[in-house]
């Protein structure tokens, strides 16, 4: 590949992930005011536990 493909795929994927932090971003807020504590953080426990308590997530490993 030369220099200025490689610059393009670069852009593209500096691109994409300014879209997914700033999604990330939306739903930690939308999170936080809707009662979880510490937003995605909290999501994730509440999954990790919800997934636990379901024998879920030993199958998925």
């Amino acid at each position: 590949m030369n220099n200025k493909t490689l610059m393009s795929k670069i852009g593209h994927l500096e691109s994409k992930i300014d879209v997914l932090e700033t999604e990330i971003s939306i739903l930690h807020e939308m999170l936080l005011a809707i009662g979880f504590p510490k937003g995605i953080y909290t999501l994730k426990e509440a999954v990790y536990e919800f997934l636990s308590d379901n024998g879920s997530l030993e199958s998925d490993s």
